[in-house]
């Protein structure tokens, strides 16, 4: 390595989720109102500073497609393209 010993520190950025854990699936009945899987997936980390930061996956799902019709397919593009972008923006705010 012609004379050069490089030593890296290994920062664990990783955050394990434990919820739910089995006491509290154990716990839901048909009647449970919220259930993990109804909130956003989300993917956490520790930013360069060291705090949390999670960012909520983008949901396709929820994008209006329809306005008392449905839309072309152009303009289902261009609100998915629109609704990227702000996805886009809010991540780079976390950064």
């Amino acid at each position: 390595m012609l004379g050069h010993d490089y030593r890296y520190k290994i920062i664990d950025t990783v955050v394990e989720h434990k919820d739910p854990d089995e006491k509290d699936i154990d716990e839901m009945t048909a009647l449970t109102m919220e259930r993990p899987i109804d909130d956003g997936r989300y993917v956490t980390f520790h930013g360069i500073g060291g705090d949390v930061v999670k960012f909520i996956y983008p949901d396709l799902y929820n994008v209006p497609v329809y306005e008392c019709t449905i839309l072309t397919q152009e303009a289902i593009k261009a609100k998915l393209i629109e609704y990227l972008q702000q996805k886009v923006q809010l991540y780079n705010q976390y950064l």
